[in-house]
């Protein structure tokens, strides 16, 4: 199967992050998983509680920028398409609900690249 990494984009990561995570919600992904995890990485990022991202960087990825449906109703709004999986240390996938969660081609393209990519870490609750 051929990728179709035109549509991934690079992105450029903060110097100082030693950690960068990329996360993809999967439709009706579950919404604890997800926000406990965002959460913990935001508490290691900086110091004072003021959630800059400079020990840790995290994107929120979909294709085009959409909005995905949690379980429990309530919709995030990406903060970036599919990035190219080597700008990351980690990338995320957050699952849910096993019935109803076909993906788009473009997000199980993006999935079958990490191989030679970077790690890959399945969330799901």
């Amino acid at each position: 199967m051929e990728l179709r990494r035109q549509n991934w984009r690079r992105v450029r990561t903060s110097s100082s992050a030693k950690l960068r995570v990329g996360f993809l919600l999967m439709h009706n992904f579950t919404l604890t998983a997800f926000a406990t995890f965002v959460d913990v990485l935001r508490l290691a990022a900086d110091d004072g509680d003021q959630s800059r991202q400079i020990r840790c960087s995290w994107e929120v990825m979909s294709p085009h920028r959409n909005i995905t449906r949690s379980s429990c109703g309530v919709e995030v709004q990406a903060t970036s398409d599919l990035i190219d999986p080597k700008a990351f240390d980690y990338v995320v996938v957050v699952g849910g609900l096993l019935h109803g969660s076909a993906e788009s081609e473009e997000v199980s393209d993006y999935l079958s690249g990490f191989a030679l990519a970077a790690l890959l870490c399945v969330v799901s609750a």
